[in-house]
């Protein structure tokens, strides 16, 4: 692997204060010289490192202000973006959107799978399930979260569209380490299993999308297609604009870390209470 510049390496460092939320959106960040002092460098290294991060639309400079750190949904980098849904302190609202994005590329590839899985991949299937089930046996979390992923790789891959599985590649080590989390709990583990073993039945019939069949009523919920959401009957709303939302925080209900939303203003008619409703173990 190449060894990355120091022009690289101080605008990870910054990077990753930005994350931690010592620089909030919107704050000023410290000028070339206070920066190049802290990273023992010099101000033109410190200067390139913020245009680089000003090219990734993190940082936007205002001429005689200062630098400022732009929010969240500003930034260009993808590789950025989840290093603050997994790494951040306020990752509510990207982990809400974390989950809007797998269900639009995991139904997408569920419902291209249904025609195009071959008897091998069905196989690879079978065995990530057994897997999933002997871990879950032997309480095995890590093997249990290789399996999940491992299943879910193998429908992207069996969608037969080259871009599905390059676009989801980057959100690998992010959904591991929510995997990881959400699957210590028995419950969530059983409940995977069982809805992995119902795409797998639907993939092997072969179903079509349709408005009446097991296939479409199986993999258009979300929870059958993360296998750690909370169940949802499929004629359920699917979530408000996250504008019109108040996203609460990461909590744990029903034994496992979750999202909660709180009743919005801006949403009345919302059916969530005032204790705030689970919509997704992640």
């Amino acid at each position: 692997m190449a060894r990355k510049s120091l022009v690289g390496v101080v605008a990870d460092e910054l990077l990753d204060r930005i994350v931690a939320g010592e620089f909030p959106p919107g704050t000023v960040v410290p000028g070339e010289l206070e920066l190049s002092a802290k990273h023992e460098v010099s101000r033109m290294t410190v200067r390139e490192a913020m245009k680089t991060l000003e090219a990734q639309r993190i940082l936007s400079v205002e001429r005689g202000r200062g630098t400022f750190v732009n929010p969240l949904n500003r930034w260009a980098s993808l590789e950025a973006v989840l290093r603050a849904a997994s790494e951040g302190k306020n990752d509510a609202a990207a982990a809400v959107q974390l989950i809007e994005l797998r269900r639009m590329l995991e139904t997408g590839a569920c419902e291209l799978a249904a025609s195009r899985v071959s008897p091998e991949e069905i196989d690879q299937l079978q065995v990530h399930v057994s897997a999933m089930q002997k871990a879950h046996d032997s309480n095995d979390v890590s093997a249990f979260v290789e399996a999940d992923l491992g299943f879910h790789d193998v429908i992207l891959h069996a969608s037969g569209n080259v871009f599905v599985a390059v676009l989801f590649e980057p959100l690998h080590r992010v959904l591991e380490t929510r995997r990881t989390q959400t699957s210590q709990i028995p419950d969530i583990q059983r409940h995977a299993i069982g809805h992995h073993r119902a795409i797998l039945k639907a993939l092997e019939a072969g179903d079509a999308p349709g408005p009446a069949r097991p296939w479409t009523r199986t993999c258009s919920r979300p929870s059958t297609i993360s296998g750690h959401t909370s169940w949802r009957p499929r004629q359920a709303r699917l979530p408000r604009p996250l504008s019109s939302r108040t996203p609460a925080h990461i909590s744990t209900v029903a034994g496992g870390p979750s999202l909660t939303y709180q009743r919005s203003r801006a949403d009345p008619r919302s059916h969530i209470n005032g204790r705030g409703r689970t919509l997704a173990h992640i």
